[in-house]
């Protein structure tokens, strides 16, 4: 049972992915807005986390692109104003960030201080992940919401 759910999940992923290599940027606003959805299900955030990682693996020429959008999606469930999302989404949200680090040489983590920066073309945008996940931008105070 376990089996058939994970492959049942593995083929949704794998169908929105596939969407997002068409639509890239319908896919990437629909994930940052239904990132911090509680109200379907407390645990539809670590969905929309596991689909974010997914995009990222799968799709890595259209995510660099919206790495940011996405980076940003994700630290809103790490989010300490909202600590039962933070406790809920803090594995997914790991493993997204994972990811990013891993497949995109513009992204940074620093072990010791919890620091995660992603850069772009013209700027660097830094976030304290055990203090507060607000984005900041090295050129602004604070990362635009469309960035």
């Amino acid at each position: 049972s376990d089996l058939y759910k994970r492959q049942i999940n593995n083929r949704s992923n794998k169908c929105i992915v596939s969407i997002g290599n068409v639509l890239p940027h319908e896919l990437v606003n629909a994930l940052k807005k239904e990132v911090s959805n509680t109200e379907i299900h407390l645990l539809y955030p670590c969905v929309i986390l596991d689909i974010t990682r997914h995009f990222g693996k799968r799709d890595q020429i259209h995510v660099l692109e919206y790495l940011p959008i996405l980076t940003e999606g994700v630290l809103k469930c790490l989010d300490p104003n909202s600590p039962t999302m933070r406790k809920l989404c803090q594995k997914s949200a790991t493993r997204v960030l994972q990811t990013f680090f891993k497949f995109y040489p513009m992204v940074a983590f620093h072990q010791n201080t919890q620091r995660f920066a992603v850069g772009t073309n013209d700027k660097l945008i830094i976030c304290l992940l055990y203090t507060s996940p607000s984005p900041r931008d090295r050129q602004k105070s604070r990362m635009p919401s469309s960035a």
